[in-house]
């Protein structure tokens, strides 16, 4: 078994290998605010272990507290602008990037 397997025992006994752990890092590794593009406030790029999103969008509407999106592609259904998400994460792991990002 290599350092990265994790057997039930292990899940059980919460000896998780540090490795996995490490994985679980969240980094933001560039902002680049906008100037003059109305609700949208700037793009940013997050770090999730060893991947990187980017296109995450900081948007305050007037009046209200600034928010996070996550990359989404835009398409056309029945005359209709769509969007789709691109990358979905867990409601704990949105709300941890969200406060991430917000704060940096």
């Amino acid at each position: 078994m290599s350092s990265n397997d994790v057997d039930e025992e292990d899940v059980v006994s919460g000896n998780i290998p540090r490795a996995l752990d490490e994985h679980k890092r969240l980094e933001v590794v560039a902002i680049k605010p906008l100037a003059k593009a109305g609700n949208l406030k700037a793009f940013v790029s997050v770090r999730f272990g060893e991947v990187i999103v980017h296109d995450l969008k900081i948007v305050q509407q007037p009046g209200q507290q600034p928010w996070v999106s996550l990359p989404q592609r835009e398409y056309e259904k029945d005359g209709q602008k769509k969007y789709a998400a691109i990358v979905e994460l867990t409601e704990p792991l949105r709300r941890d990037v969200s406060r991430l990002v917000l704060v940096a």
